[in-house]
């Protein structure tokens, strides 16, 4: 399954970008280096980081990875959580690759990659997708629950009056994208845009939906 899948990453013309990673600073990259090499990476193409997953703005060699990135390119990493830490993370940097014309490779989860388009992998990627849209409105579903249990107690949600201008900001930006987003496309991938973009996650950003549009902001000056 490796060759056959390296040899299809091959066929495209752009560079095999090799990404490591550990949490701590007592953790050796040496394993997935030498992953990473026997794959086909050269030295110099390997971005190696010693940071926490819980960030992708925090883990800077894996965004200079990214914002480098070139039609054709193909980021390899020795398994998805080296790069992404949830499912959601996951798909939102395969979003990002694909707008650049890249691919990955997850050379332990070869079913993972996009570089490879047999239905197996376009399967898996269909059910990623399915599990992240199912995640969406579970959240969106409970979010709602616990606004009806608090307004049948006589409780409202949300922050208390006088919150910052810079969240109302926000919202008003997170409404904007949403109103003019292409609707042919995926729900699913829209949000994740639009979080990413915002650096807001998934529940605060149907927060920032269900609020009057410009609320709190038209009487400022």
């Amino acid at each position: 399954m490796k060759i056959k899948q390296e040899k299809k990453a091959k066929s495209n013309k752009g560079v095999f970008k090799g990404y490591a990673r550990v949490s701590l600073d007592k953790q050796d990259l040496t394993r997935q280096i030498i992953a990473l090499k026997r794959f086909g990476v050269k030295p110099e193409n390997i971005y190696k980081e010693k940071q926490s997953g819980k960030s992708q703005k925090k883990r800077k060699e894996l965004q200079r990875l990214l914002s480098g990135l070139l039609p054709g390119d193909v980021v390899v990493v020795e398994e998805s959580s080296r790069c992404a830490r949830n499912l959601r993370d996951w798909l939102s940097i395969v979003e990002e690759l694909t707008r650049k014309q890249a691919h990955i490779v997850s050379i332990k989860e070869p079913y993972f990659s996009t570089s490879d388009d047999n239905p197996h992998s376009e399967f898996v990627r269909n059910i990623m997708m399915a599990l992240a849209q199912f995640d969406v409105r579970l959240i969106s579903q409970r979010t709602k629950e616990g606004l009806a249990i608090a307004a049948a107690a006589g409780r409202r949600g949300g922050r208390p009056p006088g919150q910052s201008r810079k969240p109302l900001i926000k919202a008003k930006k997170a409404q904007t994208l949403w109103s003019n987003r292409n609707k042919s496309e995926p729900k699913i991938k829209t949000i994740m845009t639009i979080c990413k973009k915002l650096n807001i996650c998934i529940s605060t950003f149907y927060r920032y939906k269900r609020m009057k549009s410009g609320i709190g902001l038209n009487n400022e000056h």
